[in-house]
C-alpha cells in the first residue's frame, strides 16, 4: 500500500500495528508539488494532517515590511497541520516546496475519528507535538543566546547528521533567514570557516566538514 510507506516515515506512527498503519493509509492521499509551489498559504484553512514523503518544505511568515522569516523546514517524515485538527484556526505561515515534493495528506475528520478509537495513537501525536514545542523553544533560545558563528556551526552539524559531506536542502538566503541573519553575514562567516580549514564549500550548496571538533568548539 503506497501511503503506508509514507506513514512508516513518521516517528510517532512507527510503533503502531500494521492494521493501524493501514487504517491511516486508507484515509490518505498524495499531493505533488513542484519546487516553489505552495502547500498552503498564510490565512488559509485546512483540517488535514500533512506529511512530507519526499522533498523538503519550508514554513515561513512575512512581516508587514515583506521580510521573510523561516519558522522551520519539514523533511521526509515531518508533518504539519496537527493544530488544525482540533482548533478552528487558519494557517499562521506559508508552506512552500524547496524542491519537488510528494505530500501525504491525511483527511482530518477521519483521522480524528481514528484517534478516538486508538487513544495510544492520540498520545503519540501529543508526544510529537510536545517534542516540536521543545525544538521551537530551543531554536528561540539559540537566537537569543548564541552568536551567529555558533548558530551556523550548530546548524551545519545538525544538517550533516553525522556525515562529513552534505548538500544544503535550501538556499543560503533561506538558511540565513532560518538563522536570523542576513545572506551577506552568512556568506562571510562560511568563508571564514572555509579559510580556517574547518569546512570546504563546493558551489552554493555542497559542504564538507573537514574539522568536526573545531566546529563543535564554536557552539
Amino acid at each position: 500500500m503506497k501511503h503506508k510507506a509514507c506513514i512508516n516515515l513518521v516517528p510517532m506512527f512507527k510503533r503502531l500495528s500494521d492494521s493501524e498503519k493501514e487504517a491511516i493509509a486508507a484515509i490518505s492521499k498524495s499531493k505533488y508539488l513542484n519546487k516553489g509551489d505552495l502547500l498552503f498559504t498564510q490565512g488559509s484553512k485546512s483540517q488535514d494532517l500533512m506529511i512530507v514523503h519526499e522533498g523538503v518544505v519550508k514554513l515561513s511568515r512575512y512581516s508587514k515590511d515583506g521580510k521573510e522569516q523561516i519558522i522551520r523546514t519539514l523533511k521526509p517524515g515531518s508533518f504539519t497541520g496537527e493544530l488544525s485538527l482540533f482548533l478552528d484556526e487558519t494557517h499562521q505561515s506559508f508552506g512552500a516546496a524547496l524542491m519537488n515534493c510528494e505530500i501525504c495528506v491525511i483527511e482530518g475528520d477521519a483521522f480524528k475519528t481514528l484517534l478516538l478509537k486508538h487513544p495510544d495513537m492520540a498520545i503519540k501525536l501529543l508526544e510529537a507535538v510536545s517534542l516540536r514545542l521543545y525544538e521551537t523553544e530551543d531554536s528561540l533560545e539559540n537566537l537569543g543566546t548564541l552568536d551567529i558563528e555558533s548558530r551556523i556551526a550548530k546548524k551545519l552539524l545538525e544538517l550533516a547528521d553525522g556525515k562529513s559531506k552534505f548538500v544544503l536542502p535550501y538556499s543560503k538566503k533561506d538558511l540565513a533567514s532560518l538563522l536570523g541573519t542576513t545572506s551577506e553575514t552568512l556568506s562571510r562567516r562560511l568563508s571564514t570557516l572555509q579559510n580556517d580549514g574547518i569546512i570546504k564549500m563546493e558551489g552554493q550548496r555542497k559542504i564538507e566538514i573537514l574539522n568536526k571538533i573545531e566546529l563543535e568548539l564554536l557552539i
